[in-house]
């Protein structure tokens, strides 16, 4: 005799990863660092006092890794854009939501830097 099997419900099919890397505009909420970013101009960077800035294209899964850093636009010197990057690399994230679930997410984060001696605050 064989054992009666229960037709009314399905066997449970395992969660395939979502594969899409979502921009800003289609996510309910944008990736936010676990810690505040504290991105100074790296010392001896040889900086002769002139602003700074940076575009960089950050692509974060589901868990909070960034698994992707590409610059987009710079005027930082190489050394100062790499110590950049690979502090980007470095940062945990909340990972970004859609539809009520943690989502992959590619965002773009502009970093500016003040001239020598340039408050950064704006009254």
């Amino acid at each position: 005799m064989q054992p009666a099997q229960d037709t009314a419900t399905p066997p449970a099919l395992p969660q395939v990863p979502d594969p899409t890397y979502y921009s800003a505009r289609e996510l309910d909420s944008y990736p936010r660092p676990v810690a505040p970013l504290r991105l100074d101009y790296p010392s001896g960077a040889g900086r002769d006092g002139a602003p700074g800035r940076a575009q960089f294209s950050l692509y974060i899964d589901e868990h909070g890794v960034v698994n992707q850093v590409s610059v987009v636009e710079t005027a930082l010197p190489g050394n100062v854009e790499d110590e950049l990057r690979a502090a980007l690399a470095a940062t945990r994230f909340i990972p970004a939501r859609k539809d009520g679930r943690p989502v992959k997410s590619r965002i773009l984060l502009s970093i500016s830097f003040a001239a020598a001696g340039e408050s950064k605050e704006q009254p």
